[in-house]
């Protein structure tokens, strides 16, 4: 089982019924996870304050209201916020718009099909994989400075002791 403890992923759609599935889907496959929902870009980019781990966002968002941002403008300002991987989860299965959505800043596009959140389960997996790989390396980084400055500090201490 993979640590999810950590793993914070954030769904916008405009279909209720579908961040429903979604977030039970990825209740069942990471447990412990936590999951924020929004049915507008516009009221997640309000009430966000930290960054997740993942965006789950809808191409298609808010189609029915022409003044609303639509899916590629919430990325767009989402990015600008927040340091962290948008996937889309959209029922638009044309490649120019996969490939627009990456060419933008998507980390992912993946057509709502059958076997669409199987496709999620692994980009989730990889982005906390990522993450977790990325924190170790904080981790050695700190350690390494750490060591370097008490052989800095050793040396001078010798040194200091050798003059008297």
């Amino acid at each position: 089982m993979t640590e999810t403890s950590s793993l914070h992923v954030v769904i916008i759609d405009d279909s209720v019924q579908m961040i429903e599935m979604t977030s039970d889907f990825l209740k069942d496959k990471f447990p412990g996870i936590g999951i924020s929902t929004f049915t507008t870009g516009e009221e997640a980019l309000f009430k966000l304050k930290q960054s997740p781990t993942a965006f789950i966002l809808d191409y298609n968002l808010n189609t029915k209201h022409p003044q609303a941002l639509n899916g590629l403008q919430v990325m767009m300002q989402l990015k600008n916020k927040f340091n962290s991987p948008v996937i889309f989860l959209s029922a638009q299965e044309r490649d120019d718009v996969a490939v627009n959505a990456i060419t933008y800043g998507a980390y992912s596009y993946v057509s709502k099909d059958k076997n669409s959140f199987k496709r999620l389960q692994v980009i989730l997996g990889n982005i906390l994989n990522s993450s977790k790989v990325k924190r170790n390396l904080n981790t050695q980084k700190t350690f390494t400075m750490v060591l370097a400055a008490l052989v800095i500090l050793l040396t001078v201490v010798l040194i200091m002791t050798r003059l008297k």
